[in-house]
Formats: C-alpha cells, structure tokens, sequence
C-alpha cells in the first residue's frame, strides 16, 4: 500500500512538471485550458501542413485538395489523406521539408510486425537538440536530484535515443552512463 502510495504522489508531481512545462512552451496560463490547448495544436498543425506543402513537392500534391486552414478540431484532421507505410518505405527522401545539407542523423526502422523495406527517418540539428532539452527537462521529475541514470539501450552513437538521453540528463545535472542491453547481471 505504501508503494502504491509514493506511485500516485510521484505520478502528480510529473503531471505538475508537465502541465508547468507545457505553459512554459505554448504561453498558456496554469492550470491549462482543454479546449485553448487543442486550439494550439491545431494552429502547430496547420502550420506544418502548410509549411510542407509549401517546401516539398510530395505534400503540394498531397494536400492540393485539402483545405488545411479549415481544420479546427482533431475531427477535421480525417480530412487529410493518410500516409501509407509504403509510401515512407519506398521513398523517404520525398518527405523531406529541408534540404538533404541539413540533415544531422538518418535512422532505419524496422517496424515489428512487419516484413516491408525498413522506414528511413531524418533529424536536422534542430530535431536532436529538440529531443535533448525534452529529456532534459522532463528527467529530473523521474529520476530525481542527485541520482543517477543507468541507460540499457545497445545504440550510443550520435543522435540515437540512448545518446540524447545521456546529453539530456547530463544537462539536467544526472550522472548518466550507457551500458547497452543487459547482458551481464552481476554488472
């Protein structure tokens, strides 16, 4: 009961940091208003539909017969054409919105389940420092101050996630060290 007890209070201590950091983010004021929440989702969204049809050939075509400033709600979003997965597995580089010079990190992904191509995916400088002050601000809520954090993920090359993690903590001031999978107990 007692552990169940100390869950519960970690678990509204990190709503409270996320609810600060979501305010912190998108100016709205504590506590958070549903409905001004998703308003501001919907602008983020539109703008980056926007965005991509303006940049990128794929989407110009994609979205040609959208009408991306009457979406308003997340009901209105059925209206946009859904990406297949092989559409991204046959050719990533046609979702590209910048140009391929930006480019910091390209990742394959293998998606469980499935036996199509692997699903290229590109991250800019922007995108991994992005995910780094994610974790950064997000780590010390569940870790906590003066501990430190064991990473158990195989892949510590640059802008994977074990890597963004360790540079995210040890922005956080958490001692963060990457063992990859546990293959050794006693370690």
């Amino acid at each position: 009961m007692q552990y169940l007890s100390h869950q519960r209070k970690e678990y509204k201590v990190l709503l409270t940091v996320m609810e600060k950091l979501t305010g912190e983010k998108t100016g709205l004021t504590l506590p958070i208003d549903p409905d001004a929440l998703s308003l501001r989702q919907m602008d983020k969204i539109k703008a980056a539909a926007a965005r991509a049809s303006e940049t990128n050939p794929f989407y110009k075509d994609r979205f040609a017969n959208c009408d991306i400033s009457g979406i308003t709600s997340p009901f209105d979003m059925a209206n946009i054409p859904f990406t297949e997965q092989s559409e991204i597995s046959r050719g990533a580089d046609n979702f590209l919105c910048v140009p391929a010079k930006m480019l910091s990190r390209i990742t394959s992904l293998n998606t469980s389940g499935s036996t199509a191509q692997p699903k290229r995916i590109f991250f800019t400088d922007s995108d991994l420092a992005n995910m780094v002050n994610f974790f950064s601000e997000r780590i010390v809520p569940v870790v906590g101050d003066g501990k430190r954090l064991i990473i158990m993920m195989s892949n510590s090359t640059y802008g994977s996630i074990a890597d963004l993690l360790k540079k995210g903590a040890e922005k956080s001031g958490i001692s963060a060290e990457i063992i990859g999978h546990v293959t050794d107990l006693a370690r």
